[in-house]
């Protein structure tokens, strides 16, 4: 406790000293609880209501709350309804680094989507089963991701992984069943374009690297095919009959670099994977389904899909 002094004289009697403090200390009480109360109201404040100030934001302008309850922690961006429940099978402490590359994963394509949808995914993992986005069963209102049991600092692969299976999730995958569609080989090359748009998207040479790399030789068969549309038209009849998780990974990721630059020059298109078909229809019939379900002011983004992978024909249909 701090004591004024006399201006004139340092010393006092114990009397006066006593006397002092009997008046002073009720006042330096007042002044503590109010200094206290204050510090505390502003720190509330920064935390709550202006997050950036605590946490950096990003590029897009998006601070990150972080709400832990045992190892079960969400992360949610104050601008849009994206939120991720990081299971226990993670067994972490501190989940922040997971939740930062989710987002990483997540954000390049869900900041095109409009009106922000609400999406809250559970991610855990699964040596045996990931990765893979799991069918809600009765009741469920969340959605489950598993990624394969990847080392946390091994941020390529779990960015890989991740941006695919999101792409399965905006895609309405609970409503498509795609692993019971002929179809199916269609909508993994669209994820695997995910995966792609997304790592070549960070602008880090390596994380670009990294996933042409792994898919070399999807890129050299599209550098070597001269007729596209000839190439899938041979090719579709086997794609649409493997048998489920047996899927021809190395052709689906030739459609996906084949759409990739159109994902580029128009990324709004990924509004429209909502809106797949659940049909077993053959490609051209398909988009011509797909063009018939999607905003009026998507139809044209649906024409410039079958321009690229059916070059000789487009998709019809208004």
């Amino acid at each position: 406790m701090i004591v004024a002094r006399d201006p004139v004289s340092h010393e006092r009697s114990p009397s006066t000293r006593v006397c002092l403090a009997n008046l002073l200390s009720p006042w330096c009480t007042m002044l503590v609880s109010a200094y206290l109360w204050a510090t505390i109201t502003l720190v509330a404040s920064c935390s709550i209501v202006n997050p950036s100030v605590i946490f950096p934001n990003n590029a897009e302008g998006d601070g990150i709350l972080v709400q832990k309850d045992g190892l079960h922690q969400i992360a949610q961006t104050e601008q849009t309804a994206l939120e991720f429940e990081i299971d226990e099978s993670w067994d972490l402490e501190d989940t922040s680094t997971l939740q930062k590359i989710l987002r990483e994963a997540a954000e390049p394509i869900y900041r095109h989507l409009r009106h922000s949808p609400k999406i809250m995914l559970n991610v855990g993992h699964d040596r045996e089963r990931g990765p893979v986005a799991l069918y809600r069963t009765r009741g469920q209102t969340t959605d489950t991701v598993l990624l394969s049991n990847t080392p946390l600092e091994y941020r390529p692969q779990i960015l890989y992984q991740f941006a695919h299976e999101f792409c399965h999730v905006i895609s309405d995958y609970n409503r498509l069943r795609s692993t019971e569609s002929k179809n199916e080989w269609f909508h993994e090359a669209l994820c695997e374009l995910a995966s792609i748009f997304v790592m070549h998207g960070t602008g880090e040479r390596h994380l670009k690297k990294y996933i042409d790399d792994y898919l070399e030789e999807s890129i050299r068969e599209l550098e070597e095919t001269e007729d596209f549309g000839l190439w899938l038209s041979d090719r579709e009849h086997e794609l649409r009959e493997q048998p489920s998780g047996k899927l021809d990974r190395r052709s689906n990721a030739v459609v996906a670099y084949r759409l990739h630059p159109l994902f580029i020059r128009h990324p709004e298109i990924w509004n429209t994977l909502k809106s797949l078909p659940r049909s077993d229809s053959e490609l051209r019939e398909y988009l011509v389904e797909w063009k018939q379900a999607v905003e009026h002011q998507d139809r044209g983004l649906i024409d410039r899909i079958a321009e690229a992978l059916l070059p000789d024909s487009s998709s019809d249909g208004d």
